[in-house]
């Protein structure tokens, strides 16, 4: 700061035509005042910075990234004594310091979860790093977090005294290259996988997983996880906290063989028209402004598989409108037909594994799908009654797939893209095979496999819909979902029509739940002892509560969303009567707590 002589600041303020009069005593502030207020405030902002800190910032535990209670105490009594904010700095900085880092440990059964810590990064909310790789040296993955092997780690002895990295399913080192931008890959041998240093960001549990000579710290791009030099505060997608895997977790991996209980399947195994009382099917132009027409006759079952064809067939839209501007009604041809087959309103799906097993076409234009939607009338139009994908094939390409909607009836999508090659480099032979494609469903998350690959994760907490105009639930993955099983065509591919007529094969389609959280998804089945939901001849349809204890909850929805009867009654009562309610298909859900149990119901 300058100082300017007496005499020349006098001559500026004359300069300025300002006048200078002298100040009464009762206007003159003494420096030393000034400077201890400025002190006070500061040391006033230091203490509450502090203090946040220690309570919305970070937390007690004895997990990575946490605080032991004594610290805590420790740090909160030096902010409370601190009188300057230099002894605010410095118990700050002690604090920080005194955070739970990783440890190394043998016994079997430590492991965690790696999960993204930046909250403004939208791509990763909920992810953690996994190792869904099927061979060594690929790239690792991150999605969002489930109890599954692959997204478990341990921390095991690096080179002078740094960490190593190694994944519970697979068994394999995570290998970062240390130059900027490249792939972190996963490695078998130990002694080539990197050495990494943690670095605590003091907050939000959050560290830095560093390449220990580049420094470069490992980061969540959109594609991948890639080695970084940039965003590296807490926010970022390079911050990353630890969660320890819970024996319950761990419990899960093996489930006992008597866990799940087969409760509907289609074997497909009798020859001729497909079962009528299980799928209808849709006709027509329908979606996607496809070219193929829907019908019947190109879908059949033969020799113990649902066989659907597309063929070259030239078919008149008997609703052909030239001056429409529907797609659907200006086509006056479809130069192609094929089938498709939905279990709408005959078969519904409400948490569970689904397996279904079928043998594709690959060739260019084919789009084979297995898939799932909800209700609109419970949820909403697409895409707000939610759509999972468990197979599509285009684009050389197979998807697994979860949508639902915004707020403004615009698509979300969880999409995993892997390329056909990572297939057919591990079996060139992999399309003339069946495989087997997995929807693990609870009300967590939608898990997508492809023979016994783990291809995407997507956590029930990111699902979540604005209820309004346009959605009519606030989680479409939290309602009954019905199946489809279709061979579309995509003319951007461009068909090749020398591979036509071609067929897609689906050995059977298989739906199992927990044993002690058994919903069916079936009607009412009176032919069944066990069902909870009975028929009694003579009697209104009544659901039996003996399954459960204490008190049950139980709500009653017409297939418009509204909410029908919504009772608590004792367990012990036996029978619960849907007497009174107008003939109609309904939705059943009934709790006591531990066990919740959801139904559709037909009336007649």
């Amino acid at each position: 700061m300058t100082i300017l002589p007496r005499k020349l600041t006098f001559g500026l303020f004359l300069l300025m035509g300002i006048t200078c009069r002298p100040m009464s005593a009762e206007c003159i502030v003494p420096l030393a005042t000034v400077v201890q207020t400025a002190d006070d405030d500061a040391l006033s902002v230091a203490k509450q910075e502090a203090l946040n800190l220690l309570e919305n910032l970070t937390q007690e535990g004895t997990a990575p990234g946490c605080y032991t209670k004594e610290d805590r105490e420790t740090f909160r009594n030096a902010i409370e004594s601190a009188t300057t904010t230099e002894e605010v700095a410095d118990a700050v900085k002690a604090y920080k310091a005194a955070v739970q880092g990783v440890r190394i440990s043998d016994d079997e059964n430590e492991y965690w979860y790696y999960i993204i810590s930046g909250p403004s990064m939208a791509y990763c909310q909920n992810a953690a790093i996994y190792d869904l790789t099927a061979k060594n040296g690929e790239q690792l993955k991150w999605n969002d977090m489930a109890p599954d092997a692959h997204c478990m780690w341990k921390f095991v002895n690096g080179s002078n005294g740094r960490l190593r990295i190694v994944n519970r399913a697979t068994s394999r080192y995570i290998k970062n290259p240390g130059t900027l931008g490249a792939k972190v890959t996963s490695e078998a041998n130990r002694i080539l996988a990197t050495s990494f240093n943690l670095e605590s960001l003091g907050e939000q549990r959050a560290f830095l997983i560093r390449e220990s000579s580049s420094k470069n710290p490992v980061h969540a791009d959109q594609n991948g996880v890639i080695v970084a030099w940039r965003t590296v505060t807490v926010g970022s997608a390079s911050a990353w906290h630890f969660d320890p895997v819970s024996q319950e977790d761990l419990d899960a991996l093996n489930p006992d063989n008597d866990t799940w209980e087969l409760v509907w399947a289609d074997e497909f195994d009798v020859d001729g028209p497909v079962n009528s009382e299980n799928w209808t099917f849709e006709k027509g132009f329908v979606r996607n402004s496809e070219p193929q027409w829907y019908q019947e006759n190109n879908a059949v079952c033969k020799d113990g598989n649902l066989v659907i064809t597309a063929r070259k067939e030239r078919v008149r839209n008997p609703k052909y409108d030239a001056t429409s501007s529907d797609w659907k009604l200006n086509r006056e041809y479809a130069e192609y037909t094929s089938s498709s087959i939905i279990t709408q309103n005959k078969r519904d799906l409400l948490y569970g594994r689904m397996e279904v097993r079928a043998k594709i076409p690959v060739s260019s234009g084919a789009w084979p799908a297995i898939w799932c939607k909800g209700y609109p009338n419970i949820s909403g139009s697409w895409p707000a009654c939610g759509e999972v994908d468990i197979l599509e094939f285009y684009q050389k390409s197979i998807f697994a797939n979860v949508a639902w909607s915004d707020a403004t009836g615009g698509s979300q999508w969880r999409t995993v893209k892997t390329p056909f090659t990572h297939f057919t480099g591990m079996d060139s032979k992999w399309a003339d095979k069946y495989h087997v494609w997995r929807m693990d469903w609870d009300s967590l998350s939608i898990r997508l496999y492809l023979d016994d690959e783990l291809l995407n994760v997507t956590s029930l907490e990111r699902t979540v819909q604005p209820v309004g105009n346009f959605c009519k639930s606030a989680n479409p993955f939290k309602h009954p979902m019905f199946i489809l099983l279709n061979l579309a065509l995509r003319s951007p591919d461009g068909i090749d029509e020398s591979y036509l007529p071609m067929s897609y094969y689906v050995d059977y389609v298989r739906f199992y739940q927990k044993k002690d959280n058994s919903t069916g998804i079936s009607e009412l089945q009176a032919d069944r002892e066990d069902a909870w939901l009975v028929n009694i001849p003579g009697n209104p349809p009544c659901i039996d509560i003996n399954a459960f204890d204490g008190t049950v909850s139980i709500q009653v929805y017409c297939m418009s969303g509204s909410q029908m009867r919504s009772d608590r009654v004792l367990a012990e009562q036996a029978f619960y009567s849907l007497n009174g309610l107008p003939k109609g298909i309904y939705i059943i859900s009934a709790t006591d707590g531990n066990v919740r149990r959801s139904a559709r119901i037909v009336i007649n």
